[in-house]
């Protein structure tokens, strides 16, 4: 509320008028660091056609209409020196330099979840892949399917292009090999993949990344939280995860619990320290604390 509303400095203005005082800087729009703000897909033909006759290839101007349309109040904007050269268009073929994560789910044609079965995968006549109560996006592709499904399986990891080329390519083939089939071509895979990422990414279906952190997908022996979350825990029940998103850790367990995560205590190590404050926890329960943890990004290796 204070910065909001009641700090001394508290201005409105027009995304256009930010941007005039950018251009005397000798700064220039890049774009909003999340990509999906970006997107038009949710504006119906006649209000994009509209779009672009007002605004052509003027992108600060369209971005100002877009705040119009969508009533968008807060912007995360990414700015440049005028001198660097942008391009502007993004095509499916850059797919290959990124890493992808995804937590959307497979499901069928009547929107039910489909738990994480290939067979059954490539057995629809296409899977639906959705952000809860969000966009969605239908993909016929066998390969893309199970490339998909498979992001959502090992959520929260970041996979690269070729990794989850390959990983798609080899559930897709144990599953014909399995039901007597053959093997289907592979040239058209690549270009599948990427055309089929590149939609998932601007309906804001999968998360496209730069860098892979140094997560742990499991639970070790010696398990450790990101020093980071550990130093934020010491005063808030909310931390920031090795994906820069806010977890609320519950008070009464996890936040002690983060604490003794330090990669040199055994998991019956944790267990014992804790219990000096909680003698009714099981073993089983701090194990499941754990794993969620895992789950949600706060784990290193």
């Amino acid at each position: 509320i204070y910065f909001d509303y009641l700090s001394s400095i508290n201005d409105a203005f027009y995304f256009e008028e930010f941007m005039e005082r950018a251009s005397a800087k000798n700064l220039r729009f890049l774009g909003e660091s999340d990509y999906f703000e970006m997107q038009d897909g949710f504006l119906n033909p006649e209000t994009r056609e509209t779009i672009q006759k007002l605004c052509g290839n003027d992108i600060v101007r369209k971005e100002q209409a877009m705040d119009f349309l969508k009533g968008r109040k807060f912007r995360q904007t990414l700015l440049c020196k005028k001198d660097v050269v942008l391009t502007r268009s993004l095509h499916p073929d850059r797919m290959k330099e990124f890493y992808f994560s995804s937590s959307s789910n497979p499901m069928d044609v009547t929107s039910t979840i489909i738990n994480y079965d290939p067979l059954k995968i490539l057995s629809q006549i296409y899977v639906k892949f959705q952000k809860p109560r969000g966009s969605y996006l239908e993909v016929e592709n066998l390969l893309a399917r199970v490339a998909l499904a498979h992001l959502a399986h090992v959520w929260p990891r970041q996979v690269s292009f070729n990794d989850l080329l390959d990983e798609g390519k080899k559930i897709r083939n144990e599953c014909f090999q399995i039901k007597g089939k053959p093997l289907p071509d592979t040239k058209d895979d690549e270009p599948a993949l990427a055309d089929t990422l590149f939609s998932a990414i601007s309906a804001n279906i999968v998360g496209f990344h730069m860098h892979c952190p140094d997560f742990a997908d499991s639970v070790s022996q010696r398990p450790k939280a990101s020093p980071c979350a550990v130093v934020m825990a010491e005063s808030s029940t909310k931390v920031t995860n090795l994906f820069h998103r806010s977890i609320v850790l519950k008070k009464e367990l996890e936040r002690p619990l983060i604490k003794l995560l330090d990669g040199e205590k055994t998991i019956d190590e944790i267990w014992a320290a804790l219990k000096n404050d909680y003698p009714d926890l099981k073993i089983e329960e701090v194990k499941k604390r754990l794993e969620n943890f895992t789950k949600t990004g706060l784990m290193v290796q």
